[in-house]
């Protein structure tokens, strides 16, 4: 038996011990590398797992395509993007679903990116299996193998389209405007800040219109926004097709268009162009059953003698178009200094007449209405009048349409009112018998929501009986909202006030919404009545107002009745009133009553 006791046993004893130390650490460390290898097996498998789990359940499309270009998988995303299922996708050419709008210059670009950076990032058009097209934001990446060349590529993706079509919109909307779609004042400004760049270069002239609808106000008023817009774009189109195609149409709000004329041989270019727009607006426009016309009236600015910016320009062409309707409407005007003068004035007139309104500035006039088979008084009507302080008295011509662009015709028609019932109440007292006063209401006021509660208010400040308060309308009022218009018109009826149709003929005539409204008179126009007896149309439109009345069991009264025979061949005709130069001049309050409320033995005393 081996024993350690002898000479060298110590030593072996030991080696052994070593040995069997080694021996199991050895066991030990190949166990622990087993563990590890088995470990980072394990690890390398569960990234692999989380990667296909993200790949297959990303929002991304994805996609990964071979060196050669051919697909090699596709996730659940891209086939819900593209429509094409998983099986019709791989091994197809990568390119297979992409836009034709992409040339193949795009994808050479993109490969050379690829192979500088590693990858490309960009948007790029595919076609969906339903031929639809769509924008998507991609990004591919390279996948490289040990000598560092492309193995694979991967790509990502998500769809823009409507994004896209949401900036698009917003950056068109930015730009244009909302009613006709055309250019907004701020593109417009772009385009003719660049197009004077280019004349200052050629020097060439250019011009900047500004052409406003005639009276589109009353038509807003009077038949409603719809109707309104639906004339802006009817009007858009009209002005569009009679221009250029270099030229440039816009509209910066209201019922004004700006046209930019650029490259223009000749400033009488400009005067062509302009004559050519107002007499395409002169064409009747059919809206549903209405058939409206409408005119435009422009002004005109050039480069550069009027301006070299478009702010400068523009406040001329706005210069150039107000002198445009001072002349009478439906023409065009050259911007000259003399209109910087007149522009100014118009803002000291406004001015002016909004302090008229708190102070002693304005007052009535009343012109007598008789009757023509026996010259009896049978009413009066109610005219503003305004004394300035030093410009003396400013005619109706000049403040009415101020009052109406500025916003003061609600006030001043109310001041009006309130003034006529005061008047008419005082002569009550003092035996003026049942002749009502008459007072004109814009279209604007009546379709006021305060408008009932305001006649209200004043017939009770003043103890006027509603009866001797009559409330003349043009018959364009009737047009807007006509359910809401006959609501008004059957209060006021209901409250006992007299109600007529002023300038009968003239406007958007609709019999059959005349028969259903509590009119008591209408009124000729004095354009129909200036022709009379002569005039074979005048007499036709005169004997047919005249005979619709007393169809519809209506008063009717004639304005401006100047001449002997005019109020002879009305009087023959039926008309049973008149008011005119021929019979009285507007009279101030004092002199009315003292000419009829103080005479009590005058035939003009007895009333109808």
């Amino acid at each position: 038996m081996t024993t350690f006791d002898g000479p060298g046993g110590k030593e072996l004893l030991d080696a052994l011990i070593l040995t069997a130390y080694l021996l199991a650490a050895g066991f030990a460390m190949i166990l622990l590398a087993a563990y590890h290898i088995h470990l980072k097996r394990r690890l390398a498998e569960a990234k692999l797992r989380l990667a296909d789990a993200a790949f297959d359940s990303s929002a991304h499309g994805m996609m990964i395509v071979n060196a050669a270009g051919k697909i090699m998988r596709v996730n659940a995303a891209f086939s819900s993007m593209t429509r094409y299922p998983a099986h019709d996708a791989i091994g197809a050419e990568a390119r297979f679903f992409a836009s034709p709008r992409h040339d193949p210059t795009f994808f050479e670009r993109l490969f050379r990116t690829i192979e500088t950076h590693g990858h490309w990032e960009g948007e790029l058009w595919a076609v969906r299996r339903t031929g639809e097209e769509d924008l998507y934001h991609m990004t591919v990446s390279a996948v490289r193998d040990r000598d560092g060349h492309a193995a694979n590529y991967t790509l990502s993706f998500i769809d823009i389209t409507e994004r896209r079509v949401a900036e698009q919109r917003i950056r068109h909307l930015a730009h244009h405007d909302m009613v006709t779609d055309l250019p907004n004042r701020a593109l417009l400004a772009e385009r003719t800040e660049s197009a004077i760049e280019h004349a200052r270069r050629d020097g060439r002239p250019l011009a900047l219109m500004l052409a406003d609808l005639d009276r589109f106000k009353d038509v807003n008023d009077s038949l409603g926004h719809a109707v309104g817009d639906e004339l802006l774009r009817r009007s858009a189109r009209r002005l569009l097709a009679t221009l250029r195609g270099a030229d440039v149409i816009g509209r910066q709000g209201g019922d004004e268009f700006v046209v930019l004329l650029p490259d223009l041989a000749d400033t009488e270019d400009a005067a062509h162009v302009a004559t050519k727009l107002i007499e395409a607006m002169r064409r009747p426009f059919e809206l549903g059953t209405r058939e409206l016309l409408v005119s435009c009236s422009i002004g005109i600015a050039l480069y550069p003698q009027n301006g070299e910016d478009f702010a400068t320009l523009m406040r001329n062409a706005d210069t150039a178009m107000y002198a445009a309707k001072a002349a009478g409407r439906n023409c065009c005007r050259f911007h000259s200094a003399d209109m910087n003068r007149r522009a100014n004035e118009r803002l000291e007139l406004e001015g002016d007449l909004r302090r008229a309104l708190h102070s002693s500035g304005l007052s009535i006039m009343l012109q007598p209405q008789v009757l023509l088979a026996s010259g009896a008084l049978s009413g009066m009507e109610a005219l503003a009048r305004w004394t300035h302080p030093e410009r003396g008295a400013v005619s109706p011509v000049q403040f009415i349409p101020v009052a109406e662009d500025c916003g003061l015709i609600v006030p001043l028609g109310e001041w009006v009112l309130r003034e006529a019932c005061r008047v008419r109440a005082g002569w009550l007292a003092a035996g003026l018998g049942e002749a009502p006063m008459a007072v004109n209401v814009s279209a604007v006021q009546f379709r006021d929501p305060e408008f009932i509660n305001m006649v209200k208010r004043a017939l009770a400040d003043f103890a006027l009986p509603p009866a001797l308060l009559e409330l003349e309308v043009t018959e364009s009022v009737i047009m807007a909202g006509f359910e809401q218009v006959k609501g008004t018109f059957d209060e006021l009826g209901r409250m006992g006030l007299r109600l007529s149709i002023d300038d009968f003929g003239t406007g958007y005539s609709s019999l059959s919404y005349l028969k259903r409204l509590p009119v008591d008179k209408l009124k000729i126009d004095r354009s129909f009545v200036i022709e009379l007896p002569e005039d074979a149309e005048s007499r036709a439109i005169a004997e047919a107002v005249v005979g619709l009345a007393r169809g519809l069991d209506m008063q009717v009264i004639a304005e401006g009745v100047e001449t002997r025979a005019q109020a002879d061949f009305l009087r023959d005709s039926g008309c049973q009133g008149a008011q005119g130069y021929l019979f009285a001049k507007p009279l101030s309050a004092a002199d009315f009553a003292a000419r009829y409320v103080a005479a009590p033995d005058s035939p003009l005393q007895r009333t109808a």
